[in-house]
């Protein structure tokens, strides 16, 4: 296991106290003693900070597997107080497997840009419109007959 220098050390107490905020690099990286050309990324990555970090979770039984099952566990959490299913912890699990299993784009994707047809069955617009209260969807009948097929295009795009 490579050691991790005493500003890596610095910079990753320094930055886990801001909850390993992303806007905050910069900051931790120069309370932590780096030049302001050094890339936060290149910090962030390095092998020796990985390493630090590995070791942490294996002290702490920090295994894949129990995190996982934890996670497991959270996704039917239920309210001790009210007996109803804590739709709060539930959502955090959601959101924290995702990112773990990487579920989320790397980049985001401005959909308001694109202009690109897609097909719906017309149940699925009818449902859709019926939810909303309005007419959201501007529809074209594709196929021969009505309940077939429509294509459609977002008619207020977000």
């Amino acid at each position: 296991m490579r050691m991790p220098t005493r500003r890596q050390e610095d910079f990753y107490v320094y930055w886990s106290k801001t909850g390993f905020a992303k806007h905050r690099r910069r900051e931790c990286m120069a309370l932590a003693g780096y030049s302001p050309k050094v890339a936060p990324s290149s910090v962030e990555k390095s092998k020796a900070l990985r390493d630090m970090i590995e070791h942490a979770l294996a002290r702490y039984h920090l295994t894949p597997d129990r995190i996982c099952r934890k996670l497991s566990e959270k996704l039917d959490c239920v309210n001790p107080t009210t007996g109803l299913p804590d739709n709060g912890a539930q959502l955090r699990a959601v959101e924290l497997t995702c990112k773990l299993g990487d579920y989320f784009p790397s980049q985001k994707i401005d959909i308001s840009k694109r202009d690109e047809a897609i097909m719906v069955d017309i149940q699925t617009v009818r449902l859709a419109e019926q939810i909303s209260g309005e007419k959201i969807i501007d529809a074209e009948i594709v196929g021969k007959e009505k309940d077939e097929t429509t294509s459609a295009r977002s008619a207020d795009p977000l």
